[in-house]
């Protein structure tokens, strides 16, 4: 999936404010799927989305977020119901090649893909030989309307200290983002 959209510096302060009031609900929606993902790896995918200037999508839906960053995110290292090592992958339908393709037409809902490989061999990553399984994922649309989610406080000092303190440094609304 791509992601590529002109910079609209009011836009991306807007939906990126928003994100960030909300980021805990974010996190635990992503992380009821894919139970390894940690603060670290939800900040440098915010970073991605910076870069890749996803804030300013003029259609971009907040409570789609968790289902987009878990998309970029790549291959996660998990574990499987018995304890095993395994590795998940997310995306969506084909009919969803640029992340505007979400929000594109009401009438076509994309479907959301869970992907679970065995551990790689002989290459860094999975490759189809070793995929396991595949899930669809309901998207749930109301998770951000529920009572006040409980990140742990190690989880919302990690996020502070990597974002938000790190937005307090920028100058003009210009992001200096290293991946």
């Amino acid at each position: 999936m791509d992601v590529r959209h002109i910079r609209d510096e009011a836009r991306e302060a807007a939906q990126r404010s928003a994100f960030m009031d909300r980021w805990q609900y974010h996190y635990l929606a992503m992380k009821s799927l894919a139970p390894s993902l940690t603060v670290r790896r939800l900040t440098l995918l915010v970073r991605i989305a910076d870069v890749a200037n996803l804030w300013s999508y003029p259609a971009l839906v907040q409570h789609d977020l968790p289902y987009v960053l878990l998309a970029l995110a790549g291959f996660i290292r998990d574990r499987d119901s018995s304890g095993e090592v395994c590795w998940v992958r997310f995306c969506f339908d084909g009919a969803v090649r640029d992340v505007s393709d979400l929000w594109r037409e009401a009438a076509h809902v994309s479907r959301f893909f869970r992907m679970v490989y065995r551990p790689p061999i002989g290459t860094p990553f999975p490759t189809s030989r070793e995929l396991v399984r595949f899930e669809t994922v309901e998207r749930t649309l109301g998770f951000t309307n529920q009572a006040d989610p409980i990140a742990s406080i190690e989880d919302s000092d990690e996020f502070d200290c990597a974002l938000i303190r790190r937005d307090e440094k920028t100058d003009g609304g210009s992001m200096r983002v290293s991946i």
